[in-house]
């Protein structure tokens, strides 16, 4: 016992002195977690990020400014610019009034180099990752620091490309902060590359009313284009909306993939049949998982109109026609299979006046729609998402509405199709 406490003793030791402030002396050139000026019952005593110099300046990453650095000397401070404007809940220069979406932390803490990395989302009503902002400042033992900052993008590709950074070059000195150089971010230049894809495949059918190929993946593009894909019947781009576009190898050409929570394309303003009229909608999928409940492969809905065919939670091919009426809704009772291309269809007939769903060909429902008819509205298109939130589990929750949070895990959300579309 008398050699434990011994060996405890020095080590506590170092670990206060690490967190406290101490005089500074030769070489004292060092980072560490402490308070400035104080800390309180909900932060502790490791709230900031403090730098310390062996000429006294302080380089202070605090929560009373949301973690927008500070330099301090013999009672002066100068913050450093706002490059990216923050607005929160807060004031003044602490935007995030409770810091829930600001933090600074050591990467690197060696006598030549500290590294400190300060998070924050800038604007409250984006607290996502298209919002969030990285800087990272490398500080010298001089006083010279390098900032770099990454911005959020709405695109992954756009937020990890190399140009995606603002880089600002300073000096700390007894007098303040000196902007020695300042480069804004410029995107990557050029064409994106084409995939390889499968053989495209020529229909032997007539032209439909709307067909999208989803064959951009085989061709090279502009960066312009890198998030469309023109709808091919009448020549109309229509986005690609979420994190990334990325293409795969298709059952003809390229297929586009889907994340299941933000990945979409839209078709605006779709015009129905001026009469009812027969229809049939189709593709080709490869699941690579079910979604949490219903998830879309085409929405065409608006206000209880439209028609919706999509993927229930069990795999099930589901078909929902809303009527005059009522609505009408066909789900198989097969399975489609993850990790391989499935081919689905959806049939509305006028003359049976009935419904009807296939997979691979085989049909796999049938639905009479009695003195019923389809009720079609002007709308948007949507493929691979659904247009509104929807209870994310069925298994959990109890019979809430889909608009009510509840502890049985019944949070409304929009989700869609995880995996690969096709034709």
């Amino acid at each position: 016992m008398l050699f434990r406490k011994l060996f405890l003793l020095p080590i506590a030791m170092v670990l206060f002195s690490s967190c406290s402030d101490p005089a500074s002396g030769p070489g004292d050139f060092q980072a560490y977690y402490g308070t400035y000026e104080g800390g309180d019952k909900i932060t502790g005593a490791y709230a900031d990020v403090i730098v310390r110099f062996p000429d006294q300046k302080r380089f202070v990453f605090s929560r009373e400014s949301s973690y927008l650095p500070i330099l301090k000397f013999k009672g002066n401070e100068w913050h450093v610019t706002e490059v990216i404007e923050r607005n929160g809940d807060g004031e003044n220069l602490r935007p995030d009034k409770n810091n829930i979406y600001s933090y600074a932390r050591i990467i690197k803490n060696t006598a030549e180099e500290i590294l400190i990395h300060w998070r924050y989302i800038p604007d409250f009503d984006r607290p996502d990752f298209t919002g969030v902002v990285h800087e990272y400042y490398s500080v010298k033992p001089d006083g010279k620091v390098t900032r770099t900052i990454q911005p959020g993008r709405d695109k992954l590709d756009e937020f990890s490309d190399p140009g995606n950074y603002y880089v600002e070059e300073l000096q700390l000195t007894h007098s303040g902060i000196k902007q020695i150089s300042f480069t804004e971010p410029e995107q990557a230049k050029g064409v994106l590359p084409a995939i390889e894809g499968s053989p495209v495949l020529e229909g032997n059918v007539s032209v439909p009313a709307l067909h999208w190929a989803f064959d951009e993946g085989i061709l090279e593009r502009s960066l312009q284009m890198k998030d469309v894909t023109v709808e091919k019947a009448q020549g109309k781009r229509c986005s690609i909306d979420g994190n990334l576009t990325l293409w795969k190898k298709g059952v003809s050409g390229s297929a586009l993939a889907f994340d299941g929570y933000y990945s979409k394309v839209s078709f605006k303003g779709a015009e129905p049949p001026h009469e009812p009229a027969p229809f049939t909608l189709e593709s080709w999928l490869a699941l690579g998982a079910y979604p949490w409940k219903e998830g879309a492969i085409l929405d065409i809905t608006k206000d209880g109109a439209g028609v919706y065919l999509g993927i229930s939670d069990l795999g099930q091919l589901i078909f929902r026609i809303y009527g005059k009426k009522q609505e009408h809704t066909l789900v198989s009772e097969k399975e489609i299979a993850l990790y391989q291309w499935t081919h689905i269809a959806a049939t509305y007939s006028e003359d049976r006046n009935e419904a009807a769903i296939y997979i691979d060909g085989k049909e796999a429902g049938r639905l009479s729609m009695g003195g019923d008819h389809p009720k079609l509205v002007s709308t948007d298109i949507v493929i691979g998402l659904n247009k509104s939130p929807e209870r994310t589990t069925q298994h959990v929750s109890r019979d809430y509405l889909p608009e009510d949070r509840t502890p049985e895990g019944n949070q409304p959300m929009v989700y869609g199709i995880e995996g690969l579309i096709d034709e």
